[in-house]
């Protein structure tokens, strides 16, 4: 959260178009805080996507020889989808959170993160400015832990170990 991601994840999908690659750009269907057909940045930069809710294999249609899958943190299938575009010789890059606002694995990222070479950027905490390691919810509200709530900056927040609190869960 905050990292810069997006921004990164945006930046090489130029530089493949910049070098004449032929591009796939992904991003999940949930995710509509500011369009539903773009992948965009929390400052507004943007690049079209295909916004979808499942990685299907049909997606890849061998003209393609970049994938890039933005809040990857939401796919599930991920790690297979990946696999089967390395398999086809794509190269994939990949853009998410690995942990969610109760510190656990956030969907597949942690595990895909082990299987291939990861890049991890961290913000900085914005209570203290120490490295954030963790995305704290910051709305004055009781959420599930299996609950999926998507959000920026007015939602979340990044923090480090010291200044991190678990969310209420409505069960305390």
């Amino acid at each position: 959260m905050g990292a810069g991601k997006t921004t990164k994840l945006l930046k090489t999908i130029e530089q493949a178009r910049n070098e004449n690659k032929e591009v796939l750009c992904l991003k999940h269907c949930i995710d509509t805080r500011y369009k539903t057909d773009e992948i965009v940045t929390h400052t507004g930069a943007s690049v079209p996507a295909t916004s979808v809710s499942v990685l299907d294999a049909s997606l890849l249609n061998g003209s393609e020889e970049c994938v890039f899958i933005d809040e990857a943190q939401f796919f599930s299938g991920l790690i297979e989808f990946v696999d089967l575009a390395v398999e086809k010789g794509k190269a994939v890059y990949v853009a998410g959170l690995d942990m969610d606002c109760f510190a656990k694995p956030f969907g597949e990222v942690l595990e895909l993160s082990k299987k291939y070479p990861a890049t991890f950027l961290t913000a900085k905490c914005i209570s203290c400015e120490d490295p954030a390691t963790h995305t704290m919810l910051i709305q004055e509200k009781t959420i599930g832990e299996d609950s999926v709530l998507v959000g920026g900056m007015d939602t979340f927040k990044p923090c480090c170990e010291s200044c991190f609190r678990l969310p209420r869960t409505g069960t305390e």
